[in-house]
């Protein structure tokens, strides 16, 4: 069970009610969690896998999120933050229900691509 405060997740995260020292688990955890767990509420991460989210016609999205090792079927109903695409790390919270995910919160990572590429340009080279 890992801990960690918004700061070590990312420098931002989109979604409601994100406390700073709210936990969540890998997939894997999750998954192993569920048949020893005495609770229903679980906040899980992992990264939606390309290809996965789907639009239904009653407003909800399916889409699978994963850890590289396993994955969690995902349902939500509720909005969906503006940068919620494939390959970004989300964290949802509601209930494991056999094989899915039944979510009720969506949070979305801010892709840290962009501090990666602001880096690498203000980078100085000391070579003489």
């Amino acid at each position: 069970f890992k801990q960690k405060t918004a700061y070590e997740i990312a420098s931002c995260l989109v979604g409601s009610e994100m406390c700073i020292r709210d936990s969540y688990l890998t997939v894997s955890e999750a998954l192993a969690e569920k048949s020893s767990s005495k609770f229903k509420r679980l906040r899980v991460s992992g990264i939606v896998e390309e290809g996965s989210i789907k639009k239904n016609s009653d407003g909800s999205i399916n889409f699978i999120i994963t850890d590289k090792v396993k994955t969690i079927n995902v349902q939500y109903k509720g909005e969906v933050p503006d940068i919620f695409t494939d390959e970004i790390e989300a964290v949802v919270e509601g209930e494991l229900i056999n094989t899915t995910f039944i979510a009720n919160k969506l949070f979305a990572k801010c892709p840290t691509k962009y501090e990666d590429e602001a880096y690498e340009e203000n980078k100085v080279s000391f070579v003489k």
